[in-house]
């Protein structure tokens, strides 16, 4: 079964943890490839700026979101990625976020 598939098959389970990181003061949370499933069911990415993997993105811009096509999208909380591919981009990305409170500018860069 593939990741796509089984994120589908329990993405309601995850509704409620995503809200709770959407709150302030928490990190918030990260999605890659067809993560941003998850955020669609959380209600959480009206206005938001996100990337995803391209199937679902039709899907995001119903929902209300901004979306790019770009290796990793930063708008505050969540940070979202297109797939695989962009792992190390997203992990540095992440990476930086947790080690300071920089802007989307300071880590992108």
């Amino acid at each position: 079964m593939t990741g796509a598939r089984v994120l589908k098959k329990s993405r309601s389970e995850l509704r409620a943890p995503v809200r709770v990181h959407q709150a302030p003061g928490h990190h918030g949370c990260t999605a890659a490839c067809h993560g941003p499933w998850t955020l669609i069911e959380a209600g959480v990415i009206e206005g938001r700026t996100l990337t995803s993997f391209p199937s679902i993105r039709t899907g995001l811009r119903n929902a209300g979101a901004d979306v790019v096509d770009q290796d990793v999208a930063v708008d505050g909380n969540p940070t979202t990625s297109r797939s695989p591919d962009d792992l190390t981009v997203i992990c540095a990305t992440i990476g930086a976020s947790f080690a300071s409170n920089s802007t989307q500018e300071e880590v992108m860069a």
